[in-house]
């Protein structure tokens, strides 16, 4: 093999790797002078022990090794930070790649380049040598790479040190390296030993360095002992210290988040206020980026700064605490609770932001009951406060962001495969819909991501990443019993404070034979004392508040608790729901059927037995009321509570029957399209009540199937037509709102049934007539296009045009509008409906009063009519002397 053919033939290579167009131009140099330096400590320590052809091949592997961070492929180099880092970690595999592809301009053979490669292979650290071959046709490739990888771990000479460059500057994932070739002052070799002299100071320093090198050695040692090269590795001291100067050594934990943060919205308020007053108070609940907030911006201000980070935990005494640092004190008041002891050196705390950037982190629960406690008044902390809400400080591309950077974090460290990272790639939508919170998005990625690729469902996974949904059951189930049911119930009511104030009592009630220690208390204090889940939103809408959980990850961790543990607290809740139901007020009988809904999505069979417990003996004030919350419930299970409306059909009170039709039609059309079991029972329900006694009940059900229209339209247009031949006319203006509701799908029909309402005498049936043409062509026409055709057929105008010459001028005004609303047919305007529509309304503007109605109709539609049209009409009323605003 020829050595200097190769040494040759990688120079260039080596050299063009730290040019300014490539960012590793800020990594430790890797050209040919540490080629060289390598094979120095190479030649040292193999110490006349390799054959002639082995010295070869590991002088050869000198020169090679680090050919995998060059630019030889461009298909797969992207000149970006990130991908560069991703190469340096995996330029072994690389330079082995480099060297079969270069293999003829290197002079070498198919077999050659097999050793050459395997050796250079074996130079990181990542490779374990006891999976490479000992030997390929008698040469020693194993040894050969543990040599190697030493060498180039003990070129720590600090010429390899960019020259104009600062250590802040240099790539986070170097800075280790950096640290060696400032550290390490001599490097000796010998026979048995190697002897590396370091600078004692800085400690924190010296010691990164020592274990690294440690590392190194260990992953070699036993396999160069054993073939009686070095054996041991020793560190001694210079009493010099290193110019601390030079140094901005970020500790891991802030070095990890300066590559995965994303700054929440009010990140600059933060920012602002510590460097106004050198502290600042980063409130919030738990797993919201507080913590990782205050490591950025500690991060940040190092970078920018020559201000050391220290990470601190109250617990000792603060006044030894050095100056002029950068200071993080996270959970400064306690993790989930006060803690007095700690909150004790508040003025200590206080004091150190005359001589240091001061970061303190807390839960908003620990903070407000802290100020609270020791009667700290809001001007006394309000300027150094910011909070990191759940919802509003991360918008879903923030949320993108951070998952898209712990992919690459996590993918670096090698901790997910590229399988992994398109598995969330592929759903990024689903996961921040689910996960709100930077915590939740690190756990998916670092935790779960790897069991989807081996079974475990997406949607598991996700479930599974909800740490603040575990935090808050565990937060729930260790309550003391007041706070506790007090939650339940506002997992029960998120409503009004004044309504809470009316159900929390007799929900209490109803528990308290079960749970004799149960007291009630001010609802003020409760929600003070579980604020970092529950909030009392005094802002919530039009001079009202409400008490509610904060997020959905909390509903989802308290209602684990719920429901294995709360089927005997629900089935007390008979009475007091049943004396709630008796109360006036919509927003209370709203709350109740709200909460009878999130049972149900619990258990429905609980909540069926406590409507079954609750309809006993009731009146039909609560059935009416009750009703509703039927409707709701079918949608959870059509089968089990279908069956309740079933027996209000046969109810003796006109009222508990006139509600069913209501009751069926709530989670229609969309909801419930699919529902054929319920498609069927319901219309077998309509069936019985189309010939109720009580026209109140027939009137509901014309109305219903409007909605059932859209379902099922010739079972609902064959009870239309036996509706429409009833004797009140208020069945007869349902059963017209009801055709038009559906939009004509059986357009004969329809129109036929029209055709006879329109002789109706009433006046409301006629315009109602009208209403359910006009109806559907607003619908066609807001949905951007004509979706009807049977405007442009004779019976639907002439019915038009018979209602506009009507005795009635308010029947008379609405076929007016009708007929300029169908001048917009943009399938017909071209023909001459228009045409006729216009020369009906030359002989009606003869009449004053409609010409107002012609002017207010084209007012309403002008901007979506036909120009030719348009202009016609301004002409006639010009010649009509009206004033008409365009």
């Amino acid at each position: 093999m020829n050595c200097e053919n190769i040494e040759r033939f990688c120079r260039p290579y080596l050299g063009s790797l730290h040019g300014e167009n490539w960012c590793f131009s800020l990594y430790t140099s890797h050209d040919a002078s540490h080629s060289q330096a390598v094979w120095e400590n190479a030649k040292k320590i193999a110490s006349g022990k390799l054959s002639d052809e082995e010295m070869s091949f590991l002088k050869a592997a000198c020169n090679c090794h680090d050919l995998g961070m060059t630019k030889f492929d461009d298909v797969d180099i992207i000149n970006e930070p990130e991908y560069c880092e991703h190469i340096r970690k995996n330029h072994h595999i690389r330079s082995k790649t480099f060297i079969d592809k270069f293999k003829d301009e290197m002079e070498i053979n198919f077999k050659e380049a097999e050793i050459l490669g395997e050796i250079c292979y074996c130079h990181s650290s990542k490779v374990d040598l006891n999976d490479i071959n000992f030997d390929i046709d008698g040469i020693r490739t194993r040894l050969l790479g543990a040599i190697l990888r030493i060498s180039d771990a003990l070129d720590a000479s600090s010429d390899r040190i960019p020259s104009g460059y600062q250590f802040s500057e240099a790539p986070h994932e170097s800075k280790i390296e950096y640290l060696k070739h400032m550290i390490v002052s001599e490097v000796t070799i010998n026979d048995k030993n190697i002897i590396l002299k370091l600078f004692k100071e800085p400690k924190e320093h010296s010691d990164a360095v020592k274990t690294k090198l440690i590392s190194e050695f260990k992953s070699v040692k036993e396999l160069l002992k054993s073939l009686d090269l070095v054996s041991e590795i020793e560190f001694v001291y210079t009493e010099s210290k290193l110019d601390e100067s030079t140094l901005k050594f970020i500790p891991a934990p802030v070095k990890r988040i300066m590559k995965l943060y994303i700054k929440p919205s009010n990140y600059n308020e933060i920012l602002e206020k510590l460097e106004y007053h050198n502290i600042v108070i980063i409130s919030g609940d738990a797993n919201v980026g507080k913590t990782s907030t205050a490591h950025y911006i500690a991060g940040y201000r190092w970078e920018t700064y020559e201000n050391p980070i220290l990470l601190y935990r109250p617990r000792t005494q603060i006044s030894s605490l050095p100056k002029n640092h950068t200071i993080i004190i996270d959970d400064a008041f306690g993790e989930k609770e006060l803690d007095d002891n700690v909150f004790l050196g508040y003025n200590e705390i206080m004091q150190l932001k005359e001589d240091n950037w001061v970061i303190l982190t807390s839960r908003k629960q620990v903070l407000d009951t802290a100020l609270y406690k020791f009667r700290i008044t809001e001007a006394d902390y309000e300027k150094w406060k910011v909070e990191i809400g759940q919802e509003g400080s991360y918008t879903d591309e923030d949320l993108k962001a951070i998952l898209l950077n712990h992919l690459k974090y996590y993918y670096e460290e090698e901790k997910i495969s590229s399988h992994e990272i398109d598995i969330a790639q592929n759903n990024i939508s689903k996961i921040i819909k689910s996960l709100r919170f930077p915590h939740n998005i690190d756990i998916l990625v670092k935790e779960k991501l790897n069991e989807i690729s081996e079974g475990k469902s997406l949607t598991d996974a996700i479930n599974e990443a909800k740490y603040i949904k575990r935090v808050a059951k565990h937060w729930f189930i260790t309550l003391e019993d007041t706070r506790k049911f007090f939650v339940f119930i506002v997992w029960m009511f998120p409503t009004r404070i004044e309504l809470l104030k009316e159900i929390y009592p007799r929900i209490i009630n109803s528990i308290k034979p079960l749970r004799p220690n149960l007291e009630i208390e001010d609802l003020n204090e409760l929600v003070f004392n579980t604020s970092s889940y529950i909030v009392h939103d005094t802002e919530y809408s039009l001079n009202e508040d409400k008490i509610y959980i904060k997020h959905a990850n909390y509903i989802e961790g308290i209602e684990e608790v719920i429901e294995s543990s709360f089927e005997t607290y629900i089935g007390v809740l008979t009475s007091s729901f049943k004396d709630l139901y008796r109360e006036k007020g919509f927003f209370i009988i709203e709350s109740l059927n709200d909460a009878l809904l999130k049972i149900a999505r619990i258990n429905y069979e609980w909540v069926l037995k406590l409507i079954k417990n609750i309809l006993e003996n009731s009146d039909s004030r609560i059935k009416t009321r009750i009703s509703q919350a039927i409707g709701k419930l079918i949608y959870v299970n059509e089968n089990a509570f279908i069956v309740l409306l079933k027996d209000f059909v046969s109810d003796e009170d006109w009222k508990v029957r006139e509600c069913v039709p209501s009751a069926l039609i709530i989670n229609l059309p969309d909801g419930l399209v699919n529902y054929k079991t319920f498609i069927d029972e319901s219309f077998e329900i309509l069936e019985t009540l189309v010939v109720d006694r009580d026209w109140g009940v027939r009137a509901n059900v014309a109305l219903s199937l409007g909605k059932f229209g859209l379902v099922e339209p010739k079972k609902s247009i064959q009870m239309l037509k036996e509706l429409a031949k009833d004797d009140e006319w208020g069945i007869k203006v349902n059963v017209a709102n009801a055709l038009g509701e559906f939009g004509f799908t059986e357009l004969n029909d329809s129109i036929q049934i029209l055709d006879e309402l329109s002789k109706d005498e009433e006046e409301d049936v006629k315009k109602e007539v009208l209403n359910a043409l006009t109806y559907t062509v607003e619908e066609s026409l807001n949905n951007g296009s004509i979706k009807f055709g049977f405007l442009k057929y004779d019976v639907s105008f002439k019915l038009i045009e018979k209602l506009a010459y009507d005795d009635n001028p308010n029947v008379m005004d609405h076929a007016i509008r009708t007929m300029i609303l169908c001048t917009i047919d943009e399938i017909d305007r071209v023909i001459s409906r228009s045409s006729e529509i216009i020369d009906i309304l030359k002989r009606l503007s003869s009449e004053e009063d409609c010409k107002q109605v012609i002017t207010d109709s084209l007012n309403d539609y002008s901007h979506l009519m036909d120009e030719d049209v348009l202009l016609e009409m301004k002409t006639l009323l010009n010649d009509s002397e009206l004033i008409f605003e365009w």
